[in-house]
């Protein structure tokens, strides 16, 4: 499960990834910066789900989470992160449709579950094409009703493509998705899309690298 933290406090950034690795991979993000678009496309979209503390500087996390709607409304879960226990803000953001509110100083299980519970209950939490199912919150896949054994990072990959317009996206902004910046062999994408496509050799569909630099599910010729 991969979930994407914003917070302006570094120091809580690190505590947190701390906290929740035996339970998810946490990808903090202490600064908003424009355009929103950018960091919408780039990070929310890619993640499981998407906590945001309710307080920080320039903007407050439920106006955050409507601007991200407002780019994207298919959007993963978003839970807000709070020391306050405001009614008020609560009601006001259920209104709005964050999937839930969770005290800072929740235990990492207790955080875990609410997330699990959030992606459980998430129209968005299942991903359903031409008879392939992704469960986004347990990382399984059904073809045709049969399960498909997927490494986390071929279920990223195919996540990602699912969710992207017209299942299209260049293959720097995937990898750059997938791999968080970190520096991947030329030949490591091409390597886990053809694993893809022998594990769904059955689909009616396949995941394709064109020679503009564009990745993109097909219908098989």
């Amino acid at each position: 499960m991969n979930i994407l933290l914003i917070d302006d406090d570094p120091s809580y950034c690190n505590q947190f990834q701390s906290r929740m690795s035996p339970f998810c991979e946490v990808q903090p993000l202490n600064e908003i910066s424009e355009p929103i678009e950018s960091l919408t496309r780039e990070l929310v979209m890619s993640a499981d789900a998407i906590l945001i503390d309710l307080k920080m500087p320039g903007i407050d996390g439920i106006t955050l989470y409507k601007r991200f709607r407002e780019i994207e409304n298919n959007i993963p879960p978003v839970l807000i992160l709070t020391e306050y226990e405001s009614k008020d803000f609560r009601l006001m953001a259920y209104r709005e449709g964050i999937d839930d509110f969770i005290n800072k100083d929740a235990t990492a299980e207790e955080i875990f579950l609410r997330i699990k519970k959030a992606l459980d209950h998430s129209r968005s939490h299942l991903s359903n094409f031409s008879g392939l199912i992704l469960n986004h919150g347990d990382m399984s896949c059904q073809l045709d009703g049969k399960s498909v054994e997927l490494t986390r990072i071929e279920f990223q990959i195919l996540k990602t493509l699912l969710c992207a317009p017209d299942h299209r996206v260049s293959k720097p902004d995937l990898v750059n998705r997938i791999w968080k910046h970190k520096k991947v062999s030329a030949h490591t994408l091409n390597t886990h899309v053809y694993n893809l496509n022998s594990k769904l050799k059955t689909w009616d569909r396949v995941i394709s690298i064109g020679t503009t630099g564009i990745v993109h599910i097909s219908p098989k010729q």
